[in-house]
């Protein structure tokens, strides 16, 4: 049932003039006028409220259904009955009632029998679910637990400290199956050929780019490391170190030449190769050293070594007083690598 509104009063103030001639009888009544309709209009809803005839109690006419027989018509008494089972399902129990033929149609389950702590075998396999038993149940619950612990990403520390890495994770496999993860925190680095042992199910060897053995050093100490059993060996799949003591140096420079020998033009390492040409010479002159020799090309058509004029040196390269290298008052380019 919908609750009564008041949307207006019977007696409108604002309608009225502003010096309205009223006898002191009038002016009580219609003071009066509003308050009375306002009693009227909140006994109307706490009349609702407080109802309890069937259909049509204070509970029902709020909106709350009567959830269980003996909840209470009234407001309040519903909702003492709703906290009381909020309590007691936070608190773990069941409470009294819970469990009815409301609950289950067929009755299999009742309030007596579980307050009894009472059931039959066939009232258990019917909660198990159609063409199911408790058995099925557990065994595919125990199927599950198996595959979650041959097949789920594990994460282990290694135990040893040799190349022979070591894991016990839980839950634990039970056999090697091609395609089991696992990550693996090395707190040593290697030194050469590793295995992985998981579970002590046995050793098996750790390859990267399917069947290369590792080196010293792909594997650094407190490295995370993932690997995938292929039915043979784990393959390592995350990235390795790289070695960054491989790159080339390369670096592009100038100087003026001074005609002084011995003279050393640093380049901010130890070079491997320089190269070498004047600003405005015609002829392509280059100059090309290496840490034996040095040669000059001309027009690209011949070439003589100039060993005392151009050399390398720790941090650069040295000129001589040649026109190749270091005439005086000329502009000179070069390229260094290492």
């Amino acid at each position: 049932m919908a609750f009564p509104t008041k949307d207006t009063f019977t007696f409108d103030f604002e309608a009225q003039s502003d010096y309205p001639n009223w006898t002191p009888a009038q002016t009580k009544e219609y003071m009066n006028a509003r308050g009375e309709e306002l009693r009227v209009a909140l006994n109307a809803v706490a009349n609702l409220l407080n109802a309890t005839t069937s259909d049509a109690s204070g509970a029902d006419n709020t909106g709350i259904p009567e959830t269980i027989a003996g909840s209470g018509t009234n407001v309040r008494d519903r909702t003492d009955w709703l906290y009381a089972q909020i309590v007691a399902a936070v608190l773990g129990a069941i409470p009294d009632g819970s469990l009815s033929t409301i609950k289950y149609a067929d009755g299999s389950v009742t309030a007596a029998k579980v307050a009894a702590d009472v059931a039959t075998q066939a009232e258990l396999d019917d909660l198990a679910g159609v063409g199911r038993t408790t058995e099925t149940v557990k065994g595919n619950a125990d199927s599950l637990a198996i595959h979650q612990a041959d097949y789920a990403h594990h994460y282990a520390v290694d135990a040893g400290s040799t190349d022979d890495y070591a894991i016990t994770p839980d839950p634990a496999i039970t056999a090697y199956v091609a395609g089991q993860i696992f990550q693996v925190l090395c707190p040593t680095a290697n030194t050469g050929a590793c295995t992985l042992n998981v579970n002590s199910r046995g050793a098996k060897a750790i390859k990267k780019n399917v069947v290369t053995d590792l080196v010293t050093g792909d594997i650094v100490a407190g490295q995370i490391i993932s690997v995938i059993y292929d039915g043979t060996n784990f393959q390592i799949v995350s990235n390795l170190p790289v070695d960054i003591s491989l790159k080339a140096s390369i670096v592009s420079g100038s100087y003026t030449g001074n005609a002084t020998g011995g003279r050393t033009i640093s380049v901010g390492f130890t070079p491997k190769l320089v190269i070498i040409t004047e600003q405005t010479d015609t002829r392509n002159e280059w100059t090309i050293t290496n840490a034996t020799y040095a040669v000059v090309h001309e027009n690209f058509s011949g070439y003589h070594e100039v060993t005392t004029n151009v050399k390398l040196t720790t941090g650069g390269f040295i000129v001589g007083t040649t026109d190749y290298a270091n005439a005086s008052g000329k502009t000179y380019y070069y390229v260094a690598m290492g």
